[in-house]
């Protein structure tokens, strides 16, 4: 997986883009949002490390924070060569959704809620890489796609059986 990634990112890095040019809406609007998307993740797993002591979601967000941390680097690498902009804040519903987790630290759920959501997030994270790598239009940015989708993939298998290692 870190290979694939890792290729994809020299492959973006390797093609010249011509000064002005920039990808289509699709390819513009996907590599935005995964870049939200990873600042998001890696926030909410950071702060996840702060708030439990079981090991299977101590292992998922420590996982997160690496991988979403290169595939962050990649898109802002990939982002200045094909001359997108990119906003490195969480999205209003990541904030919104980490507001809610800290509630279910009082009510004592934090660990299930955390892990729900991280499977609610690669699922659709899964489907937008999906729908980049079918139809964009800048080989550099579908490339990326393609290559995060084996690693959303793991993720979301990951969380998938933390979560049933809580319930």
């Amino acid at each position: 997986m870190k290979t694939m990634l890792m290729t994809a990112v020299t492959a973006a890095a390797m093609v010249v883009c011509v000064p002005g040019a920039g990808a289509n809406a699709l390819d513009a609007h996907w590599l935005k949002a995964d870049a939200q998307a990873n600042v998001s993740e890696i926030g909410a797993a950071k702060w996840m490390l702060g708030q439990t002591d079981n090991a299977d979601v101590r292992a998922l967000a420590k996982r997160l924070i690496r991988d979403h941390t290169k595939a962050l680097h990649a898109d802002q690498s990939l982002a200045r060569s094909v001359n997108i902009k990119l906003v490195l804040a969480p999205t209003p519903q990541a904030t919104w959704n980490l507001r809610e987790l800290r509630k279910e630290v009082a009510l004592g759920d934090v660990d299930k809620a955390y892990t729900l959501l991280m499977v609610a997030d690669h699922r659709m994270n899964t489907q937008a890489a999906k729908e980049e790598a079918a139809g964009g239009n800048v080989a550099p940015v579908v490339a990326v796609a393609r290559a995060s989708l084996p690693v959303l993939q793991t993720h979301l298998a990951m969380a998938k059986r933390t979560l049933s290692h809580l319930t």
